[in-house]
């Protein structure tokens, strides 16, 4: 065998070298894929967890539950301020999950119940008016969202409101 023949083989051998590692770069890929999709629907649920969880606190949550039951009208300015602030901390974890799903970074069927409890909530008489006042402090794409998810308003997201309906 000369030596232009073992070249030959060893640019063959390479070459196989080189396809399966390919082969194995394409599965780690989708591999890792799969784990930062796993992961921002984790960190999506961990921020939506903590902006509700301040509406765990009693005076919070008579707050909350008036404000969207009996409408903005039934707040005093200081209450309309907490009011403003949960809501915004709430749906910007909303919007970041939208934002990651937009971008294939988020499972649908875990964002459909985001839309649901969005839909449930900004459909309360308060829920409506403060959007009208405050849809702006939202990105674009998010308030078309949001304003296609209210248009489509359904029985799942009727229970998901400030009162759930069963």
């Amino acid at each position: 065998m000369t030596i232009s023949e073992l070249g030959a083989i060893g640019e063959f051998i390479a070459s196989i070298g080189v396809f399966v590692t390919l082969l194995i770069l394409v599965v780690e890929l989708k591999r890792n894929s799969k784990l930062l999709i796993r992961s921002n629907s984790r960190e999506a649920y961990l921020h939506n967890a903590q902006a509700l969880e301040t509406l765990i606190d009693k005076e919070v949550s008579e707050l909350f539950l008036r404000g969207n039951n009996e409408g903005l009208a039934a707040l005093s300015k200081e209450e309309r301020y907490r009011f403003d602030l949960a809501y915004v901390i709430w749906l910007q974890s909303c919007e970041q999950a939208f934002t990651d799903h937009k971008e294939g970074l988020f499972p649908s069927d875990q964002f459909a119940p985001i839309e649901n409890s969005i839909a449930g909530f900004l459909s309360s008489p308060g829920g409506k008016d403060w959007w009208k006042e405050r849809d702006v402090w939202f990105g674009h794409l998010f308030r078309q969202k949001v304003d296609s998810v209210l248009e489509n308003y359904g029985d799942e997201a009727a229970k998901a409101g400030p009162v759930p309906k069963t």
